[in-house]
């Protein structure tokens, strides 16, 4: 299109941009209260479940790093439902440290897999993710989840049900590095 236009010296320049991620099967569903399927979407670049990987879900939320902390330990193992976390608000005069301990902190979680609420109405989904960005799902299965299921996950939690979840994510990564241009 660019010579149709008239540019000269039209072409594409390679670059090794490391191993690719391909979106596979996500999909999950209550295996106690009403059963219902769940609508999910895998994290890009996070790992896959390796087949069908069931849990009692657990809620996180702290309002800050010493709660956050606290409530880790009770959370191993679980299919964690992110909510609200830990920010640094106006009075943490060094933004960086805050958030360096807070993802030093979330690493050290022993979650069987994360699920994070989509901000999008209407069963909508977030599909983000990237091979080095900070939101990039680290070694456990993450995925996205619609904000009414979320919901509805919190209030069953809220409700003192143990809620039992089935989640398959089939994203992969490419056995070889790829080039971009």
């Amino acid at each position: 299109k660019l010579k149709a236009y008239g540019a000269v010296n039209v072409h594409e320049e390679a670059y090794d941009f490391g191993k690719a991620w391909t979106r596979g099967v996500s999909r999950a569903r209550l295996l106690n209260a009403n059963g219902q399927e769940i609508h999910v979407a895998q994290m890009a670049w996070s790992p896959a479940t390796e087949g069908v990987l069931k849990g009692e879900v657990g809620l996180l939320e702290a309002k800050t790093l010493e709660e956050l902390k606290a409530l880790l330990p009770a959370l191993d193992g679980k299919i964690v439902v992110m909510g609200r976390i830990p920010s640094p608000g106006k009075d943490v005069k060094d933004r960086m440290a805050f958030y360096g301990e807070l993802m030093g902190t979330m690493r050290q979680a022993k979650f069987k897999a994360t699920l994070m609420e989509s901000d999008k109405k209407d069963d909508l989904m977030n599909m983000t993710g990237s091979p080095a960005g900070r939101m990039r799902g680290g070694s456990v299965p993450t995925a996205f989840i619609s904000k009414e299921h979320s919901e509805l996950l919190k209030r069953l939690v809220a409700r003192g049900q143990k809620p039992e979840v089935e989640l398959e994510l089939g994203g992969k990564y490419s056995d070889a590095p790829v080039k971009a241009y």
